[in-house]
C-alpha cells in the first residue's frame, strides 16, 4: 500500500516537472508531510530543483533536514549532488562544502558542482584546489568540469594553470569535439590578456558559434584592438552567425573606445530592429557608447527611454559628462539618481568627485567624502583615495588633500600624481619637486603624468639640475618618442630656465612635433627677448602646416613688440580678426592692443580697445601702460579714472603703470596720492616696484625727505635695492646730497653701489 502511495506521488510530481509547474512541486512537499509519506530520491531531487528554480532556499533547507532525518543522503548520491547544486546556486558555499564532505561517496558530478560554485562566486583558488583533488581521487574531468575550471582560471588570471588544463584538453581530444570547452578556453585566454592565443584556439575550432565569436570580440574590445573587434562582428555576420545581446554590448564598448559613433549608430539600429532595446545591459551599453563618443545629447535621449534604470545606467551618463567636463550636469545626475532611490556605487562616487574637481565644488566633494567613509570604500580601493586627493587638490584645499594622501595604505602612482598635480595647478613648484623626490624614495615608478608635472615645476622654480635628471630618465624610458607632451614640456622647461639652446636641441630631436612644442619654443625665444628668432620660428611652423593656437598668437605678438616688427604684427592681427579671435578671446584682444600701444600707435590701440567685447583689468592696464610709456600722462590718468567708473578695480600692475606715468611728468603730488590710495582704498600693499618708482619720482623732483620716508617704510630686507637704484641715478642728476644719503644706506647693507665702482 505504502509503495502505491509513493508511486502515485512520484507520477503526480513527474507530471508537474514535465509541465514546469514548480509551485505545485513545492506544495507537494507539505502534502506529503501531512500524509506521512516519506521522500524518495526522485521526489527529493524534484522538490530541490523546484526550490532552486523558484528561489525558495528556506524550503530547500527544510527538505535538507528531512533528507538527513530519514538517512536518504547516505543512500543516494544523486540527492547529495542536488543539495550541493542548490546551495551553490544561492552562494551558500560553506553549506555546499559541508554536504560534499558528508557524502559517503562522490562522483565527478559532486566535484564539478562544487568547482562550479567556487568559480561562479569568485573563489578561483578554491575551485583550482578542488580540480587537483578530484584528480588525486582518481576522477577524470568531464567537459563541464573543464569549463568550470577554465572559468576559475580566467577570473583569477591563473594563466599557467589554464595552459596546463589546455594541455589536458588537447590530450583528451576534447577541443575538436566539444564547442563549450573550446569557448571556455578562448574566454580564459582573453581574461588573462593573451588575445593571440585566444584567436589561435578560435581558429582551431571545427565550427564557431555566437559564444565563440563573442568571446573573441570581447577580448579585442577589452585589450586595445577595438577596430579588429568590429571587423570580427562583420565577419561573423557574413558567416551567418547572428550576434546576441552580449555580442552587441562588446561591440558598443569597442565603438566607444575608438569613438566610432557611425558604427555605433548601425548597431543601435540593429538592436531596435531585433526588439532588443528592452534589454537593460544593451540600453546601458548604448548610453555609454554615445557618452564616450561625446554625443551626450543622444546618450541622454537613450537614457530617458530606458524602461528601467540601474546604477550602471546612471554611471554611464555621468562618466560621459565628466569626460567632457560637464561637471554640473554630472552632479545633477548624482542628485537625481538618489531622488529616484538608486544607491550610488563605487564608480558613481568616483565620477562625483571628478565632477567636483571640474566645478571646484568642494562642499559637494566633502559630502561625497563623508559617503565614502560611511561605506568603508576608502580603505578598500586606491582609485577612490586618488580621486579624493585629486578633488581637494584641484579645489585648492592642498592641506586636506595631503591629509587624505597620508591616510592611504599604499599610495600608487595615480595617488602620487593626484597630489603632485594639485600642487602643480596651484603653482607650488617646490612642493611638486618635494613630492617627486619622496615618490622616488618610496620606490613608486613615475609615469608620463608625473614627469610632465615635475618638469613644469622645474621650469617655474628654475630647478635646472632636477630638470636635467628628469630629462635623462624620460630619455632612458623612451618616453620622448612615445609621448609628444613630454617633449613639449621639456622644451618649455629649458626655455623658462634660460637655456634656449638646450630647448632648441630637444625640439630638433622630437620625433613628432605638435602645436604645443612649437609654441613652447616660440614662447622661450620671446621670454629671452629673442623676438626675431621667435618670429622666424612662427613662420617655419606655419610653413610646416601647423595652425597657431591662442598662446602661439600671443607670443608672436609679444615678439613683434620686442623687435618693433609692426608689419608682422599687423599680419598676425589680420589673421586673428579673420578667425574671430579678437572678439571671442580677451587675452588675444589685449595682446593686439598691447602690441600697437608699445609700438606708439596709441590711436589704433585705443580704437581696438574700445572694440573689445569685454574689458578686464588687464586690458585697461595695457592701454594705461602705452599712454604712460609715450608720456601721454593725462590720457593714462583718464583711463585709470574711467576703469574705476566702469566698475573695474585696479590691481598692483595698474598702479605701476599710473605711477610710471606720474614719474614721466614729475607729478609728485598726484603720484603720492595714488601711492597712498593703493592700501587705503584698494587694499593693495605697495611692492618693491611701487616704492622704487615713488623714490625716483620724489628724488628727481628734489623731495629728498619724502624719498627717505618712502624707503624707510619698506621691508628692511628689500629697501637697500631702492637706495642702490637711487645711488646710480644720483650720478646722472648730479644730486650729491641725496647721493651721499643713498651711499651711506647702501654701505649699511653691505652692498657697494654699482654707480660708484
Amino acid at each position: 500500500m505504502r509503495l502505491r502511495v509513493v508511486g502515485s506521488w512520484k507520477s503526480k510530481i513527474a507530471r508537474y516537472v514535465q509541465k514546469g509547474c514548480w509551485d505545485q512541486v513545492l506544495n507537494s512537499f507539505q502534502q506529503l508531510k501531512s500524509e506521512g509519506v516519506s521522500l524518495s530520491s526522485f521526489i527529493s531531487v524534484s522538490i530541490l530543483k523546484a526550490c532552486r528554480i523558484t528561489g525558495s532556499i528556506e524550503k530547500g533547507m527544510e527538505i535538507h533536514a528531512e533528507i538527513a532525518r530519514i538517512g536518504l543522503l547516505e543512500e543516494n548520491l544523486v540527492v547529495g549532488n542536488a543539495l550541493i547544486d542548490i546551495y551553490v546556486k544561492f552562494g551558500l558555499l560553506k553549506m555546499a562544502k559541508e554536504v560534499f564532505d558528508s557524502l559517503p561517496a562522490r562522483d565527478i558530478v559532486s566535484w564539478t558542482a562544487l568547482i562550479a560554485g567556487f568559480a561562479k562566486h569568485d573563489l578561483g583558488m578554491e575551485a583550482l584546489r578542488c580540480f587537483d583533488c578530484l584528480q588525486d581521487d582518481g576522477f577524470h574531468p568531464n567537459a563541464v568540469t573543464y569549463v568550470c575550471t577554465l572559468n576559475a582560471c580566467g577570473n583569477i588570471k591563473a594563466l599557467q594553470k589554464g595552459i596546463e588544463i589546455h594541455a589536458k584538453i588537447e590530450k583528451d581530444g576534447m577541443l575538436g569535439t566539444n564547442l563549450a570547452v573550446g569557448n571556455a578556453l578562448i574566454d580564459m585566454y582573453v581574461k588573462c590578456g593573451l588575445i593571440s592565443k585566444a584567436h589561435e584556439v578560435f581558429n582551431r575550432l571545427p565550427n564557431q558559434d555566437v559564444v565563440s565569436w563573442t568571446a573573441l570580440i570581447a577580448g579585442y574590445a577589452k585589450h586595445g584592438d577595438a577596430m579588429f573587434a568590429l571587423k570580427c562582428l562583420d565577419e561573423m555576420q557574413l558567416k551567418g552567425v547572428a550576434p546576441n545581446a552580449v555580442t552587441y554590448v562588446c561591440c558598443l564598448i569597442a565603438c566607444g573606445r575608438i569613438g566610432d559613433v557611425e558604427k555605433g549608430k548601425e548597431i543601435h539600429e540593429e538592436i531596435v530592429s531585433k526588439g532588443l532595446l528592452e534589454t537593460l545591459a544593451l540600453g546601458n551599453a548604448l548610453v555609454d557608447m554615445y557618452a564616450n563618443c561625446g554625443f551626450l545629447k543622444r546618450a541622454l535621449e537613450v537614457f530617458d527611454i530606458l524602461p528601467k534604470r540601474d546604477v550602471i545606467s546612471w554611471n554611464a551618463l555621468m562618466s560621459g559628462y565628466v569626460k567632457y567636463e560637464y561637471g554640473i550636469k554630472a552632479l545633477n545626475c548624482l542628485a537625481q539618481m538618489q531622488i529616484e532611490g538608486v544607491n550610488p556605487d563605487f564608480s558613481t562616487l568616483v565620477c562625483g568627485l571628478k565632477a567636483c574637481s571640474i566645478t571646484g565644488n568642494v562642499g559637494k566633494g566633502r559630502e561625497i567624502h563623508a559617503e565614502i567613509s560611511r561605506n568603508g570604500f576608502l580603505g578598500r580601493n586606491m582609485v577612490i583615495g586618488s580621486a579624493l586627493v585629486d578633488m581637494y587638490g584641484k579645489c585648492g584645499f592642498l592641506e586636506i588633500a595631503h591629509e587624505v594622501f597620508d591616510g592611504l595604505s599604499t599610495p600608487d602612482v595615480i595617488s602620487w600624481n593626484s597630489l603632485i598635480a594639485g600642487y602643480a595647478q596651484q603653482e607650488y613648484g617646490e612642493q611638486v619637486l618635494e613630492c617627486y623626490k619622496k615618490m622616488q624614495a618610496n620606490g613608486v615608478p613615475a609615469d608620463a603624468v608625473t614627469y610632465v608635472c615635475t618638469l613644469k615645476a622645474c621650469g617655474s622654480t628654475q630647478s635646472i639640475d632636477m630638470g636635467e635628471k628628469v630629462h635623462d630618465e624620460v630619455t632612458k624610458q623612451g618616453l620622448l618618442e612615445r609621448d609628444p607632451v613630454i617633449g613639449s614640456v621639456l622644451v618649455d622647461m629649458y626655455a623658462k630656465c634660460g637655456l634656449i639652446e638646450k630647448a632648441e636641441a630637444v625640439f630638433d630631436k622630437l620625433v613628432s612635433r605638435d602645436i604645443v612644442s612649437w609654441t613652447s619654443l616660440i614662447a622661450g625665444y620671446t621670454s629671452q627677448e629673442r623676438g626675431r628668432e621667435a618670429l622666424e620660428c612662427f613662420s617655419k611652423m606655419e610653413l610646416e602646416g601647423f595652425l597657431p593656437n591662442v598662446v602661439t598668437f600671443v607670443c608672436s605678438l609679444k615678439a613683434c613688440c620686442s623687435v618693433g616688427a609692426i608689419d608682422k604684427g599687423r599680419e598676425v592681427h589680420a589673421e586673428l580678426a579673420r578667425k574671430g579671435l579678437m572678439r571671442s578671446n580677451i587675452i588675444v584682444g589685449c595682446a593686439v592692443v598691447d602690441m600697437y600701444a608699445k609700438a606708439g600707435l596709441l590711436m589704433r590701440a585705443q580704437e581696438l580697445f574700445h572694440d573689445l567685447p569685454l574689458k578686464d583689468v588687464n586690458a585697461w592696464n595695457v592701454l594705461i601702460s602705452g599712454y604712460g610709456k609715450y608720456e601721454h600722462v593725462q590720457d593714462a590718468i583718464t583711463c585709470f579714472e574711467q576703469m574705476q567708473f566702469e566698475g573695474i578695480h585696479p590691481d598692483s600692475s595698474t598702479f605701476v603703470h599710473v605711477l610710471n606715468a606720474c614719474c614721466h611728468a614729475s607729478l609728485v603730488s598726484k603720484g603720492h596720492s595714488y601711492f597712498e590710495a593703493m592700501s587705503r582704498d584698494f587694499g593693495i600693499f605697495p611692492g618693491l616696484e611701487h616704492h622704487t618708482i615713488m623714490a625716483v619720482l620724489c628724488g628727481h623732483s628734489g623731495h629728498l625727505d619724502t624719498v627717505s620716508t618712502i624707503i624707510k617704510r619698506m621691508p628692511i630686507n628689500s629697501n637697500f635695492v631702492v637706495w642702490d637704484i637711487l645711488l646710480a641715478l644720483c650720478r646722472g642728476w648730479g644730486n650729491t646730497r641725496l647721493g651721499k644719503i643713498a651711499f651711506e644706506e647702501v654701505c649699511k647693507s653691505g652692498l657697494v653701489g654699482d654707480a660708484w665702482i
